[in-house]
């Protein structure tokens, strides 16, 4: 059973600054976001967990469930222990163009 890959609220955040970001302006901006959500899918859909680092600096810091993770191994453990990396899930992500902007 495929299931649908939620966007992490983190990524919702820039989703939304994305839309504002579309106007002729910043279009660049908006277009560099969309890279990244798209980046973000993909490395869910294929569990390319090398390809979802590749999204963190190396000392970044994400917080989920009241925890923080700091610097990429432990953000790197985060995500192994996350759904949508187990070999059972078989998620496929997708975001509708008009989520998008």
């Amino acid at each position: 059973m495929k299931r649908a890959l939620m966007i992490p609220a983190m990524l919702a955040f820039c989703l939304a600054d994305g839309a504002m970001a579309a106007t002729e302006e910043n279009a660049e901006d908006f277009m560099q976001i969309h890279e990244i959500e798209i980046m973000f899918h993909q490395a869910g859909t294929t569990k390319n967990l090398d390809l979802m680092l590749s999204l963190f600096a190396d000392d970044a810091t994400l917080t989920s469930g009241g925890k923080t993770y700091t610097g990429k191994d432990q953000i790197r453990s985060y995500w192994q222990a996350a759904g949508t990396f187990q070999p059972q899930n078989q998620w496929v992500a997708y975001t509708p163009a008009f989520h998008i902007g």
